[in-house]
């Protein structure tokens, strides 16, 4: 599975970094980028992000209820819901994903990433 992953520089960027040091070679990251926080991506970006050489678009953000930014990681599940009803409503198999955690709990990254595989497995193939 590729994976093209913006994370915010607090939480989920480190917890990209933990999961990929754990040693999951089924995962390919295709690109991660590092922002300051996932409020900042715009629906447009999720969408550029896509058009390129990846299954999925990671959002990796602090929990929602500790945001460092307080409301970034809500800001961007709400870009992240409207994206996947355009790319619904395309017919492509092609999703983003949302994970909120830190770099010590990297279970909801891992939580998130094996729901991708699961429906990704289940998609028909052409």
């Amino acid at each position: 599975m590729k994976i093209y992953g913006i994370a915010c520089d607090k939480s989920g960027y480190p917890a990209i970094v933990q999961y990929i040091a754990s040693d999951h070679q089924d995962i390919c990251f295709t690109s991660i980028v590092k922002v300051p926080c996932l409020g900042v991506i715009k629906e447009s970006e999720m969408l550029e992000a896509l058009e390129t050489d990846c299954d999925i678009l990671l959002l990796a953000g602090c929990p929602l209820d500790s945001c460092h930014n307080l409301q970034g990681s809500r800001f961007a599940q709400r870009r992240a819901i409207k994206v996947n009803r355009l790319l619904e409503e395309a017919e492509t198999t092609k999703r983003v994903y949302l994970s909120f955690g830190t770099s010590e709990k990297i279970a909801e990254l891992k939580r998130v990433l094996d729901l991708a595989r699961t429906i990704l497995d289940k998609q028909p193939t052409t």
